[in-house]
């Protein structure tokens, strides 16, 4: 989304953006005032959202608490509405054995997290309201994770992860289309708990301009890449792997200058660097360019991101050439994970009591 560092067209764009607010504004009011309804589920639901477009790294937070759960021996869930997908209605991804489904029939993000967590059960469906009595009905998880569920304000949840891209926090903090926010910082008050990602340079700045929008806990959050998963082989390594490597790179993510970064600081030498729309959908040609586009350059490897390797995974050009992918993991702080934990406590102990 370069257009978003324009100045100009950010001034632009701002009438469109102000009407945007005022709808936004009114839906939440229509929600605070109980006009519209939301409705309770038979389990906790902790929803990990956002307030922006693209990439905050949700997926990576998903997966450590819902390994944080289970570690606890709690029965988890985990409910989306699976963007991207060639499907519609409830669509079970995971019976807790791994993926059920072709990725196109799940969407890619589901169909990845279904892959890293198999044993949980895994539902999307774009009514979510439905998905989450389905999963209540064949699994009776104690917890649901809700993807993305900060503005699906019709499920009642009983905690809001709000995850906060802290580098764009700095330069924009304008609602679509002239910036990258789906609602205002004020939306924040209705969050519990708030995760700035990756805000280690600007951090004292950050958690100023949040302390005014919100009396949430804020609990800095790191998201990045220690190792390298080498799919063909079914190993890992370092990230010095890439140091001097020269490497051709695609993706179709939510903000591929993370990547880059990412690669950049790895020491990769990016002779390509292709990019797609988020969850974009592979086909058999634009994945025989790929190939081809890295076969006649200087090369050594491809490197792309898990979201888009469950997509190409069984194209054969892809299993003939050195394919590696960042592992980009969520490393959630011990404040976080004692607060999270007291939280889950006391709501067990209450839902016990009712």
């Amino acid at each position: 989304m370069f257009f978003l560092h324009n100045k100009m067209l950010r001034i632009l764009l701002w009438p469109l953006s102000l009407l945007y607010l005022t709808v936004i504004f009114i839906r939440n009011k229509l929600y605070d005032t109980s006009i519209f309804k939301s409705f309770k589920i038979n389990s906790l639901v902790v929803s990990i959202g956002n307030i922006s477009v693209g990439g905050t790294g949700k997926t990576p937070v998903i997966i450590a608490l819902a390994e944080l759960l289970r570690s606890k021996g709690k029965k988890v869930a985990i409910l989306s509405r699976g963007y991207g997908r060639k499907s519609r209605g409830v669509v079970i991804v995971s019976h807790g054995r791994g993926p059920a489904c072709k990725v196109e029939i799940a969407g890619d993000e589901p169909f990845l997290l279904a892959t890293e967590l198999p044993d949980i059960p895994f539902v999307v469906a774009e009514n979510r309201i439905a998905g989450a009595r389905e999963l209540c009905r064949l699994f009776a998880p104690e917890i649901i994770l809700l993807d993305d569920g900060f503005q699906h304000r019709k499920i009642k949840r009983d905690l809001d992860i709000v995850l906060i891209d802290s580098k764009r926090l700095l330069y924009n903090k304008s609602l679509l289309p002239a910036g990258p926010y789906r609602e205002g910082l004020r939306s924040l008050r209705r969050a519990h708990f708030i995760l700035p990602v990756n805000c280690c340079a600007g951090q004292i700045i950050v958690m100023k301009i949040l302390c005014k929008k919100t009396a949430a806990s804020l609990y800095p959050t790191d998201i990045n890449s220690q190792q390298l998963t080498l799919p063909n082989s079914g190993t890992t390594a370092g990230m010095q792997l890439l140091r001097h490597k020269k490497v051709l790179v695609f993706c179709g993510i939510g903000q591929p200058e993370k990547l880059r970064e990412t690669l950049r600081q790895a020491g990769a030498e990016i002779i390509a660097f292709m990019t797609f729309p988020d969850h974009f959908d592979y086909q058999e040609e634009d994945l025989d360019k790929l190939i081809s586009k890295f076969n006649n350059s200087s090369a050594e490897l491809i490197i792309s991101t898990a979201k888009d390797w469950v997509k190409i995974k069984n194209h054969k050009g892809f299993r003939q050439v050195p394919v590696c992918l960042p592992d980009h993991k969520a490393k959630l702080s011990d404040e976080f994970i004692s607060a999270f934990l007291q939280w889950l406590q006391i709501s067990v102990t209450n839902d016990c009591h009712r």
